[in-house]
């Protein structure tokens, strides 16, 4: 089944400004698909990730049902963060 949510995607470095970043509508969306599909989208719209640039990014998400404020902002959301080019540290004597 398909539903309407409202989502925001942001860099590691723009999450203290979180309150200057619009909330964007994301319709008829499969449920299982939609975070991999907004960070997807951010990455195209950014124009890629460079080679050796690593960062985090944060989707935050809501659906028609949670409790907003007067202001039509969400009383509530989810977040998850995605690790962009994340390697491990090479280890000594590996």
């Amino acid at each position: 089944m398909s539903q309407t949510f409202y989502a925001k995607c942001l860099h590691e470095k723009d999450v203290p400004h979180f309150h200057l970043f619009e909330w964007h509508p994301w319709i008829n969306v499969q449920p299982q698909d939609r975070e991999q599909m907004i960070l997807r989208k951010w990455i195209r719209e950014r124009g890629g990730v460079a080679e050796g640039e690593s960062f985090d990014v944060t989707v935050y998400l809501y659906d028609e049902d949670t409790p907003r404020y007067k202001s039509g902002k969400p009383r509530q959301s989810q977040a998850i963060t995605f690790a962009i080019n994340y390697q491990e540290p090479a280890r000594a004597g590996a």
